[in-house]
């Protein structure tokens, strides 16, 4: 039994040194021109282990066209940046959808979990164009939402792998092109008008271009957190009081 747990134990362990963990990107929820978001968090991955911390802003430059910028640290050694800009489309007056497009960039040093007989550092960096879909639904009270996204893009990477840390000699080079698809759920709270709360989760799922068509077992990944991401964002925004001077006079 020990020796089972030990073994669950030091997977999930591993899966922290992975140099890619999925992101905890807070959603936009801007609803008019000029407003302004700010977003503070925390997130936990594997299995608990490994925290990190974010940020984030995003700006309304039209009722519908947003953008949002967004970086983030997990405490591995890995820190990832991210741009996005894109366009809302409503569905009725609770409901709407954003479609995004954007970039991404993250550099790590990534050190091993102590205690493993073969310890693996990764060193390097990654990148991607992406695509992403953002639902949003209010209850009816307002003063919650929820909703749900899903990214996809292509997924760059150029690192190195050390099995031994006081050695120079490189194991591997992960240079391989990959294909990534990151689902991410989210519940917000408004406590005010203008601050609110975010509790979200994130996973991702990346396969190696070339083995997209193959039936055979991987023998090569692209090494990324498997076990996802949970953030939890405190979020103030700063408001046009637009809205609320178009109802007065109507």
């Amino acid at each position: 039994m020990k020796g089972k747990l030990f073994c669950i134990v030091s997977i999930l362990l591993l899966s922290s040194c992975a140099l890619y963990t999925p992101q905890v990107a807070p959603p936009i929820l801007i609803e008019e021109k000029g407003e302004t978001e700010l977003d503070f968090g925390a997130s936990i991955s594997s299995f608990l282990i490994t925290p990190g911390a974010d940020v984030s802003v995003a700006y309304g430059f039209t009722d519908k066209i947003h953008a949002q910028a967004y970086a983030s640290y997990i405490s591995s050694g890995t820190i990832h940046l991210q741009l996005l800009t894109g366009y809302r489309f409503n569905i009725n007056e609770r409901a709407n959808i954003r479609l995004l497009g954007g970039y991404f960039y993250g550099n790590g040093n990534v050190k091993y979990q102590e205690g493993f007989n073969e310890p693996m550092n990764y060193k390097g960096f990654y990148q991607s164009i992406l695509g992403k879909f953002q639902y949003t639904n209010t209850f009816k009270n307002h003063n919650k939402i929820w909703g749900l996204s899903f990214t996809i893009g292509n997924f760059t990477p150029y690192y190195k792998v050390y099995y031994v840390e006081s050695s120079n000699d490189m194991d591997k080079l992960i240079d391989q092109k990959g294909i990534l698809f990151e689902p991410y759920l989210f519940y917000h709270y408004k406590i005010s008008d203008k601050l609110g709360i975010t509790f979200s989760y994130s996973n991702t799922w990346i396969k190696p271009i070339n083995q997209l068509n193959n039936d055979y077992p991987n023998h090569y990944e692209l090494d990324y957190n498997k076990y996802g991401n949970f953030g939890i964002t405190l979020k103030y925004t700063l408001k046009t009081g637009n809205k609320k001077r178009l109802n007065k006079t109507q």
